[in-house]
This record gives structure tokens, C-alpha cells and sequence, in this order.
């Protein structure tokens, strides 16, 4: 168990032993941006998000199935994750549906600027 939470980028688990045998395992903390409020969603959105900006800073090029399939969500949650900023125009969606790219405005840069 130590090794598989190590292999995972956890903590160890803590072990306790009184009346009654108690493990705690402790998941990753997420990430906390100053506009987490301005969007209103619930924190694996969050971190999809975060990725979505992360690989438009640094590529233009961005893998909806891999993004799906990394977060272990849908297709359809990573293209409502793009309708949402492109709706708060922190990205603009160019070309038809099936081949559309995506690129970073400047005020997604800013509010990207600001991942810790």
C-alpha cells in the first residue's frame, strides 16, 4: 500500500491502532486559483480547466480524447469545459465542430498567469 500511494504522488497512508484500526489515505490537494468563485464549479472541472489553459499556453494544439481519457471523464464534459470559457472568452474555438482548434485569449493568458 506505501508503495502503490508513493507510485501515485500521494502521502503514505497513516496507520493507527487503539480500540479500533484505522487507515487514512489522503488524496492530492487541488489546486486553489483566485477565480475558482468566478466560474462556479466543482473542483474536477477545476482541474480540467486548468489543464485545457495549461496546454493552450503551451500549444495550440489540444487532444480532446486524451484530456478525456487522462481525467477519466467524456468527450462531451472536455467540449462543455471548451463552451464554458469560450463563453467567458478566455478561448475562442476556430473552425467546424469535428476539426475545431482552439486558441487562448488574453484574458485566458491572464487568468492562467495566475495557476499557482
Amino acid at each position: 500500500m506505501r508503495d502503490g500511494m508513493k507510485e501515485a504522488g500521494l502521502s503514505e497512508p497513516e496507520f493507527e491502532f487503539s480500540s479500533f484500526f484505522t487507515v487514512t489515505l489522503r488524496k492530492k490537494a487541488m489546486i486553489k486559483v483566485p477565480w475558482t468563485r468566478e466560474l462556479n464549479i466543482r473542483p474536477d472541472k477545476l482541474q480540467r480547466i486548468i489543464a485545457i489553459l495549461q496546454v493552450l499556453i503551451s500549444t495550440n494544439k489540444l487532444d480532446v480524447d486524451g484530456l478525456a481519457k487522462k481525467y477519466h471523464t467524456t468527450t462531451r464534459n472536455i467540449r462543455k469545459d471548451l463552451e464554458l470559457l469560450q463563453e467567458k472568452d478566455w478561448i475562442i474555438g476556430i473552425g467546424a465542430t469535428k476539426n475545431k482548434s482552439y486558441q487562448i485569449t488574453e484574458t485566458g493568458r491572464q487568468k492562467a498567469a495566475l495557476i499557482p
